[in-house]
């Protein structure tokens, strides 16, 4: 395992050290969650988490790719989010363009879970007034999700560091609720298993788009498999 994270079986006990990070001290796990020493404060983070990324990272992450109507996973986006626009006064849509396929082959679950992650950060960031907006369409490779937002921004300089594990913004002041720094660090990972790529742009106090660009069809991997492709990378 890459990093010196150490990972037990056991997800009750956990030994977990945050690279690259001044400070640098390991985490301590309870009972389903683990504290970790980020700078000069602890964050509490969900163990499983933790375990989600690192398997991901060492090539053991796993897939279960499914038969996806497109339709059907904006329409449940559309309505889980529905409520906390409202709440939070943002305007939420999702533009379906032209060209889409019906269908696409995916781990639907994980997939929720890569839109899920950053529809949240953009409603976590953006304002009341504001707007939130996801649009899917079809291109060359697959299909491109474009989630954008009118919120804070994050500092140029920082960008590159943004799916990094437990990295966090300098525009962590307008957020509504603190994060741990591991979501945009798992859907990069689940995004890249499934052959697709993930890039953000951002400009400080105009607002944020994510971009994931991915083919219609993932294959799922054996552990075979992704033994052969990680020797010979």
């Amino acid at each position: 395992m890459n990093e010196g994270a150490s990972l037990d079986t056991d997800p009750g006990a956990i030994s977990f050290s945050v690279p690259a990070l001044p400070h640098q001290a390991p985490c301590i796990a309870g009972a389903g969650s683990t504290r970790c020493h980020v700078g000069r404060q602890f964050i509490q983070v969900d163990t499983f988490q933790l375990l989600d990324v690192s398997r991901f990272e060492a090539g053991g992450g796993r897939l279960e790719p499914r038969l996806v109507k497109i339709d059907d996973l904006l329409s449940e986006l559309e309505a889980a989010f529905h409520v906390l626009a409202l709440q939070r006064e943002v305007r939420f849509s999702v533009h379906r363009c032209e060209g889409l396929p019906d269908d696409v082959y995916w781990d639907l679950d994980r997939i929720n879970e890569v839109l899920g992650n950053l529809l949240s950060n953009a409603f976590k960031f953006t304002p009341h007034g504001g707007q939130v907006q996801l649009t899917v369409d079809a291109v060359d490779i697959g299909v491109r999700m474009r989630v954008a937002d009118t919120g804070a921004g994050i500092p140029p300089d920082q960008l590159h560091r943004i799916f990094d594990k437990f990295y966090q913004a300098d525009n962590q002041g307008a957020a509504r609720a603190v994060g741990t720094g591991l979501g945009l660090a798992i859907a990069k990972q689940i995004v890249e298993a499934h052959g697709g790529t993930i890039s953000c742009q951002s400009t400080e106090g105009v607002g944020t788009t994510f971009t994931i660009m991915l083919p219609t069809r993932v294959q799922r991997r054996s552990s075979l498999q992704r033994a052969v492709t990680g020797s010979a990378a």
